[in-house]
């Protein structure tokens, strides 16, 4: 029963060795587009949560991901935002 418990933590663990995730904060005059900005993402590789009227996190499956998730932040957003990334 251990080696199968060992065998699917090493499994996940292998699974989230890619995964990189940013913390992304949006201008104060464009709060109002965190919502459907987070809502309108539709990707395999990505997922968001929102964590603030304008902040939201980003955690991607791999670079190619977050590079997508990258660009179209860039292209929703006019003003300037923050990312920071967060280590695991």
């Amino acid at each position: 029963m251990l080696s199968k418990t060992n065998h699917k933590r090493d499994q996940i663990n292998e699974m989230g060795k890619d995964m990189k995730a940013i913390k992304v904060e949006v201008a104060e005059r464009e709060w109002d587009k965190v919502i459907a900005f987070v809502a309108d993402t539709d990707d395999d590789g990505i997922f968001l949560y929102q964590t603030g009227r304008r902040s939201f996190l980003v955690v991607s499956d791999g670079d190619h991901s977050m590079a997508r998730a990258k660009a179209m932040i860039y292209a929703y957003f006019e003003e300037d935002t923050i990312m920071t990334p967060l280590k695991r």
